[in-house]
């Protein structure tokens, strides 16, 4: 264990100014639980890491993961993510992002904003709704570079439909009744989807499509969740609704209670599940879900009024949201308003907030620092290979997410050139 603290200090010692990075290692430990240890937003420069190579290389270890792996046994899958921050060119509030894929991305929010990237970021493109400059979008979804519905919270609350990248949208839902409120929307696939809205008369409101956005439906007011009185959901990142499977939805609310609301039909039928996190004030509650199976999943929240507060910020579930269990230990490190889970990973999950982000590869039973920069979104495209931060001021990162150490440490001391975003994940 001497020998591999003092390779990571060397390693450590490489900091250089530059493109950000945080290397998280799963590093082999006495007890039963292993740690990680993160060295969080640095660059190694190649003198420092050349000697701390040779160091061991000259013991006959081809790389680092292999050197790890020999005096025990560790999970085989380790995370490196590079962030890069963007160039802002918007002072709006972005609290809706969907990730297409490695160079596509859209992000929504207040004063009409819809943009999007086709080039992985390096250019963005705005795109304005004539006539609804002043709507706050606070969902997006997008399918491909030309084809997205974005969604406006308050009253009027509206969707709009673009087919050509943005230079023009069909209206193709409004709502003006009293209290309407959309807090998020999601999609099964690219024709069936499932948006919902704090409550009206009682109810939670929802509506669906199975038309790819063309038209939408109103569930059923009897239908409809029960809600309590001063229960509500949170649109602060899209994400406090999310779908799985064949018909599987779930979505979390705060203020009053801190609940998931859970249906297996596709919104028809609805039952209601009690959760441990932290509730009472508007403030409270569940702000963001995430499934990687109709059975395990993450919710976080916390208060956003104090988002230093660790308290009941965190839970996890193994049997579709029927029971969740705390995380007060090696927990999110305060309130979080959006988490992810990494496709393509067995386990790892990203939680990002305004006092910063978090990654767990264990299911969420311990999170680690991954970056102190403040976001409200956060969507990572379907192979897990990229994703896309984004917050106040227009502030925007992607993150590019390598999926094992394995392979990238060669006979070359250029271990973090530019070159390493071409190694598969």
């Amino acid at each position: 264990m001497k020998q591999k603290a003092k390779i990571l200090q060397k390693i450590s010692l490489g900091i250089t100014a530059g493109f950000l990075i945080s290397l998280v290692l799963s590093l082999p430990a006495q007890s039963q639980q292993r740690p990680l240890v993160v060295l969080q937003e640095s660059e190694l420069n190649n003198q420092s890491f050349y000697d701390a190579w040779i160091e061991f290389k000259d013991k006959g270890v081809r790389n680092l993961e292999d050197w790890l792996d020999t005096e025990a046994q560790r999970p085989k899958k380790s995370l490196f993510v590079q962030w890069e921050i963007q160039e802002s060119w918007t002072q709006a509030s972005i609290r809706g992002i969907s990730a297409v894929d490695n160079k596509t991305c859209w992000i929504s929010g207040s004063l009409g904003t819809v943009a999007r990237t086709i080039d992985g970021g390096k250019t963005w493109t705005a795109s304005r709704i004539p006539g609804n400059e002043e709507l706050d979008f606070r969902d997006i979804e997008a399918f491909d570079e030309n084809t997205a519905i974005v969604l406006s919270a308050g009253r009027p609350a509206m969707i709009f439909k673009t087919l050509d990248g943005g230079a023009t949208w069909e209206e193709k839902y409004s709502n003006q009744t009293e209290g309407i409120f959309f807090d998020a929307m999601a999609f099964w696939n690219k024709d069936t989807g499932i948006a919902v809205s704090d409550q009206i008369d009682g109810h939670f409101f929802l509506i669906r499509t199975f038309d790819a956005g063309e038209n939408w439906e109103e569930i059923p007011m009897e239908n409809c969740p029960i809600a309590l009185k001063n229960e509500a959901g949170f649109a602060a990142s899209g994400t406090c609704l999310t779908v799985q499977g064949e018909g599987h939805v779930w979505f979390g609310t705060g203020g009053a209670a801190a609940r998931i609301h859970h249906s297996n039909d596709w919104g028809k039928t609805w039952i209601a599940h009690e959760t441990p996190l932290l509730s009472g004030l508007p403030s409270q509650g569940i702000f963001s879900i995430a499934f990687k199976d109709i059975d395990n999943g993450i919710i976080v929240g916390g208060d956003y009024r104090d988002p230093e507060n660790r308290n009941l910020c965190t839970a996890i579930t193994g049997d579709g949201g029927k029971t969740w269990t705390t995380i007060s230990e090696n927990s999110v490190r305060g309130y979080r308003s959006c988490v992810m889970f990494v496709p393509g990973t067995p386990s790892t999950y990203i939680a990002i907030g305004r006092g910063g982000s978090d990654i767990t590869i264990d299911d969420g039973n311990n999170w680690n620092p991954l970056n102190n920069d403040g976001y409200f979104c956060l969507s990572i495209e379907k192979t897990g290979k990229v994703g896309w931060a984004a917050g106040a001021d227009g502030r925007i990162a992607k993150l590019i997410l390598l999926k094992q150490l394995k392979g990238l440490i060669g006979d070359s001391p250029h271990f973090f050139d530019k070159k390493v975003g071409t190694v598969p994940y």
